[in-house]
């Protein structure tokens, strides 16, 4: 088993992925979409919660979404909050999330 990378399954095939190339996941229902630095999008059928991640590396920041930190170019406050990753994509911060990610990026 290697300990840097995820293995997704998906319906028609099984994908490796390095855990140092995601740059966030995405769940919609029950599926969970895993997006690269290259922009790559793997989709799987099984929930956010049942991909093992590694804590020091990703946070959930939102019901939908796990970000890698080592992505993040800033943090927008106000009354939304959003993550601005290092390719400009927005991802939404939630009210409930907000102290644990900031207790998260100050401990990293």
């Amino acid at each position: 088993m290697n300990r840097n990378r995820i293995i997704i399954n998906s319906v028609d095939r099984i994908d490796m992925i390095s855990y140092a190339e995601i740059m966030y996941i995405q769940s919609s229902g029950k599926y969970t979409t895993f997006v690269t630095s290259n922009k790559r999008r793997v989709t799987s059928s099984s929930n956010i919660g049942s991909h093992h991640l590694p804590e020091h590396l990703f946070i959930r920041v939102h019901n939908s979404y796990v970000v890698n930190i080592n992505f993040i170019l800033y943090i927008q406050k106000g009354e939304n909050w959003n993550i601005i990753l290092m390719d400009n994509t927005s991802i939404p911060v939630s009210r409930r999330k907000r102290d644990e990610l900031t207790a998260f990026i100050s401990n990293s």
